[in-house]
């Protein structure tokens, strides 16, 4: 890597906190916007080409080789950021726990999460009839279950709470 040195580091813009990657990027998978640096190496004639995210290659430029199997991670969290000072080492669960203490890894639950069946209305709905139904001792479960075409089991969980919190 050493050998694309002066290359690399002639697609980086040092501002006085993230070194950014200027070079191209990756597509967000979900449509929003440009994410990680890439950085070409070898040759499209031999095909021997192939892209390497930025700030990995901007680790091995700085420390050394990645060890196999180990990310390279942000402390900056800002993907096309390639200073060797923001960056640090660390497996999967390294980045899922740093992703949740800084609290971008919020997890949508109930009405809020993207396959959800039931609206908030639909909920409520739910919780107070079978509270109603369960002291009549009706199968409230079933009859609601059935309406809206799901298992009863569905409509225990929501109604306790184990579901839709």
């Amino acid at each position: 890597m050493k050998e694309h040195a002066a290359r690399f580091w002639s697609k980086v813009s040092k501002t006085n906190t993230c070194w950014l990657w200027t070079g191209s990027r990756d597509r967000h998978p979900r449509g929003k916007g440009l994410t990680y640096g890439t950085f070409g190496v070898g040759s499209r004639t031999d095909k021997s080409c192939r892209h390497i995210k930025a700030h990995r290659v901007s680790w091995d430029l700085a420390y050394g080789a990645i060890p196999q199997g180990v990310m390279v991670l942000h402390r900056c969290d800002v993907p096309h950021c390639v200073r060797p000072d923001h960056l640090f080492l660390g497996k999967q669960a390294d980045n899922m726990a740093d992703m949740m203490k800084k609290g971008r890894g919020v997890q949508h639950t109930g009405v809020d999460h993207g396959n959800a069946k039931f609206t908030k209305q639909q909920v409520d709905n739910i919780r107070k009839r079978y509270r109603k139904g369960a002291k009549k001792g009706s199968g409230a479960a079933g009859v609601i279950a059935a309406e809206f075409g799901v298992d009863r089991h569905t409509i225990q969980r929501i109604a306790i709470g184990k579901t839709y919190p």
